[in-house]
């Protein structure tokens, strides 16, 4: 029997400053103060992407506080500035989906000529009031840690409180075996799949519409597992969001290819046994991801196309009674009509006593 399925995957994303949804960015806030512990107001504060040089700028308030909202995610230099004393800059400051990242500075007196940097590389990313709990997989772990169906999702399954659902899963569009599962608990149709921040649920059965399978074009996966905030109150389990890449001021981008074959595996004993050729399946999954500028620090491209490719010869034996076999089943069971439907559908099929020789011993199997 030979089976062959075929399938593509296209995805191209034309971002600008504002073209993600909130939900699919992240929040940089802090407070600044001076020697002495006071707060600073009115200190000037720029964050600014070290990829795509998209500069964001704010002021502290009356409390000190400042507050970057829906910050597109990456890697961030923030720089802190205000009359009498030097420029305090923070480098490397990541940014995640769903997360806030806290960076207090404190000012020192001098010029605003001098600055004074830290890394924030090493700086603990907290969420300061919220008790939220889940994990995020960032770009380097989709793409290297092993996905099932070569589902980003699937990474949720490492979270605490992740569990297979026991009994039986509905076969669906979207791989349930790598998208549907329990979180704490809860029904797998109480899960919110999220794409870019916009709602990926099936409206026919759990799991996502539309699979995002390409690894290499996920910036991130964000599994929020509870105590998310309210904008997700529609949730019961857990909110499970796949943010793609977007380009930046240089070209960049990946090809891959993924080959996997059981040419490779070894034949079973059972198949050795009754002779059985061996099933082949080969899976090929060719693509790549480029992204670029279109406007320098201003409107970027990002595109990645990946095709799905599989083809198998599966070898499945059909096991039948013999004649004397059929015999000994009508006279168990005279009047079973679940025997009368079985032989019905098999007509005059009967299977022939083979016998097998394993060194010394001969063993009669009836096949």
């Amino acid at each position: 029997m030979t089976r062959r399925a075929f399938s593509w995957s296209l995805a191209a994303v034309l971002a600008f400053v504002s073209a993600q949804a909130q939900t699919s960015r992240g929040t940089v806030s802090g407070t600044v103060t001076d020697p002495s512990g006071a707060v600073v107001t009115s200190a000037t504060v720029a964050l600014t992407h070290t990829q795509t040089g998209v500069r964001l700028a704010a002021s502290t308030n009356e409390a000190g506080i400042y507050r970057f909202d829906a910050v597109d995610l990456g890697i961030y230099e923030l720089r802190v500035t205000h009359p009498g004393f030097n420029a305090f800059v923070a480098t490397e400051l990541g940014v995640e989906a769903n997360r806030t990242t806290v960076i207090d500075a404190k000012l020192e007196l001098g010029t605003e000529a001098t600055a004074v940097r830290v890394s924030a590389a090493a700086e603990e990313l907290t969420i300061r009031d919220s008790p939220l709990r889940g994990g995020n997989f960032l770009a380097n772990q989709v793409s290297q840690l092993p996905l099932m169906s070569l589902s980003p999702i699937s990474l949720a399954r490492t979270l605490p409180g992740v569990v297979q659902p026991s009994g039986t899963v509905l076969w669906g569009p979207a791989s349930p075996e790598a998208t549907t599962f329990s979180v704490n608990g809860q029904r797998t149709r109480g899960n919110n799949y999220l794409l870019d921040g916009t709602e990926n649920n099936d409206i026919g059965m759990a799991g996502v519409a539309q699979p995002f399978n390409i690894a290499d074009a996920v910036e991130e996966v964000s599994a929020q597992t509870g105590n998310f905030s309210v904008e997700f109150g529609r949730a019961a389990g857990g909110v499970l969001n796949v943010v793609t890449k977007s380009g930046t001021n240089t070209v960049h981008g990946t090809a891959f290819w993924r080959y996997q074959s059981q040419r490779f595996n070894s034949v079973s004993n059972l198949d050795k046994l009754y002779g059985i050729p061996k099933s082949v399946l080969v899976w090929n999954v060719p693509g790549f991801t480029v992204g670029g500028p279109i406007r320098k620090d201003k409107t970027f491209f990002f595109a990645g196309f990946q095709q799905d490719t599989l083809r198998s010869t599966a070898n499945i034996p059909l096991v039948v009674p013999t004649d004397a076999a059929v015999d000994r089943l009508r006279s168990l069971f005279p009047s079973n009509p679940r025997l009368d439907l079985y032989l019905g559908a098999l007509g005059d099929l009967r299977g022939t006593a083979k016998p097998i020789d394993r060194g010394s011993e001969l063993i009669l199997r009836r096949a």
